[in-house]
């Protein structure tokens, strides 16, 4: 009997072998699966998105079971054009450098949908891709919508610090709370909207998008899925903001429920509610009966003999492009290290140079905060028994803003009502001076095109006049340019007051800033 069955399990294997090389859905599936893991590995090298990767996985799987369990061959009406059109999208974007996805905001957020429109033409065509137009929602779900909060649509933080503030009083402790405010008799606690269950409803609903998509489903369990995401991210949100406030009074606690640990213990406690919910709801035969209807559902095979062989070869040059890009040393690397050792100042004498922290103050970190110090260095300089301190930090993915920058990246707490000491020189730009019973400072960002800046609206403003041009469209069409460039060579120059006022100190900043001012943006970091 055992020699039987072996020849009878390889002749089974066989047999489903030669069934998928046979099948364009092993190819499309293999296409769309390469690009997956292409992505996902672009998302754990993304400084400012790896902590995101489990989030990409689930949505990323549960597109992939959808489509396989929604193929069709009615769904298939590719032809010449759109294959070679969704050729021409893949191309354009794995072609692109991998340091640019680092670096090029609209790229990471908009490469991925280019991408899978290229292989949504060349597996459904154009008329079955707009039948398939809930897949976009799909991925468009995946990525992190910051700018979407709930606080536009009624007092989130309000309504969140009334409801921490009635289950403080339940349980017995001695509670008020007005506005945003909560006070217990160990300290007081403000409520923000990143702390409350907002996020945490946003995040459900993207899951429970994924559900009805998933699914076949009634109103009434649509229903129902929506309404536990509300109730059960609100509800949730309500309980970190009553323990924080009942911590508040010993930091290191309060620090570790606040910050990032707290917040995905939090989100895993919302997703095992909601999930326990879901099951609730969504009875095991839901699951069956959709199975059922799904293997009745006629799967497509060779169609075009030509197809195969195209969707082998993309699908083999995709993955050799895939392991290049993995494999390759990023060159991102190279441009944190751009930075130079020396650095002349007119009329100066370099006598130090060392590297500066690029790390956050752990305690002002925020989910909105994007701002990426790739390098910086401080250089010290002499003259006239006079010191000067240089500090030149390379700032990737930022609005330019000083005011962050300052509570960030130093200890400066002199920041408030900086625009009031903002000045301005012709050719040059926009600089900020400030001062504390020790130093005086002064701090600009050096942008790639147009002149320095200090707040975000004028670093904006550099980047819709000189980055939204013509002439630059064609250079990020080839790679070798960012559509928006949101870099920064942020400047910041001090000394000591050694009991002079600050008016008499500053001038001599502002001379070796206007003197070493075009020096300094030469060495702004190339791509």
């Amino acid at each position: 009997m055992v020699r039987i069955k072996i020849p009878q399990s390889q002749q089974l294997f066989l047999n489903q072998a030669r069934y998928l090389i046979k099948d364009q859905w092993f190819y499309s599936l293999g296409l769309m699966t390469t690009l997956v893991v292409l992505h996902l590995s672009l998302v754990l090298n993304h400084p400012l998105q790896r902590n995101l990767l489990s989030d990409y996985i689930l949505f990323w799987a549960g597109i992939i079971l959808v489509l396989w369990k929604t193929k069709r061959q009615k769904d298939l009406d590719s032809n010449l054009l759109s294959n070679l059109f969704g050729l021409l999208l893949l191309i354009f974007i794995i072609a692109r450098p991998l340091y640019l996805w680092n670096l090029d905001t609209a790229l990471f957020l908009g490469g991925p949908l280019v991408a899978f429109a290229g292989l949504g033409l060349i597996v459904f065509g154009f008329r079955g891709l707009q039948r398939r137009w809930h897949f976009v929602l799909l991925l468009c779900l995946i990525f992190p919508t910051p700018s979407l909060t709930l606080e536009h649509l009624l007092p989130f933080t309000h309504l969140t610090t009334a409801t921490s503030g009635f289950l403080l009083h339940y349980i017995g402790f001695k509670v008020t709370y007005q506005g945003d405010l909560l006070t217990l008799p160990t300290g007081q606690v403000s409520v923000g909207y990143l702390c409350t269950g907002g996020p945490l409803i946003i995040y459900l609903f993207k899951i429970c998008f994924l559900s009805i998509i998933t699914f076949s489903l009634n109103w009434l369990q649509k229903l129902g899925l929506a309404l536990c995401a509300i109730g059960t991210g609100f509800a949730v949100g309500s309980v970190r903001i009553a323990l924080l406030a009942v911590v508040v009074n010993n930091e290191r606690i309060f620090h570790y429920w606040h910050d990032e640990n707290g917040s995905e213990i939090f989100l895993a406690i919302a997703v095992t509610i909601f999930v326990i919910l879901c099951n609730w709801l969504l009875p095991l035969e839901e699951f069956n009966s959709r199975k059922k209807q799904l293997q009745t559902t006629p799967v497509f095979g060779c169609l075009q003999k030509w197809r195969i062989p195209m969707l082998l070869v993309t699908w083999s040059t995709l993955v050799l492009g895939a392991v290049y890009l993995i494999c390759a040393p990023s060159s991102i690397g190279v441009l944190a290290d751009a930075l130079p050792d020396k650095l002349a100042i007119k009329g100066w004498e370099q006598v130090w140079v060392d590297q500066v922290n690029t790390s956050f103050r752990k305690e002002i970190i925020t989910v909105n905060d994007s701002d990426q110090a790739l390098s910086s260095k401080r250089y010290i300089y002499h003259h006239n028994n006079q010191y000067i301190n240089v500090q030149m930090r390379y700032i990737v993915n930022t609005y330019g803003n000083i005011e962050n920058y300052l509570k960030k990246f130093t200890e400066i707490t002199n920041v408030k009502d900086i625009g009031k000491n903002i000045h301005s020189k012709n050719g040059i730009g926009y600089y900020v001076l400030l001062n504390d019973s020790n130093q005086a400072y002064l701090t600009a960002c050096i942008n790639p095109r147009g002149g320095s800046t200090v707040t975000q609206d004028q670093f904006l403003s550099n980047r819709n006049s000189y980055d939204s041009t013509a002439n630059r469209i064609l250079p990020w069409l080839l790679g070798t340019a960012i559509l928006k460039d949101n870099r920064c060579l942020w400047i910041q120059l001090s000394t000591a007051l050694d009991g002079a006022g600050s008016e008499s100190t500053y001038p001599i900043l502002e001379s070796v800033w206007d003197t070493n001012y075009t020096l300094w943006r030469s060495h702004f970091p190339k791509l």
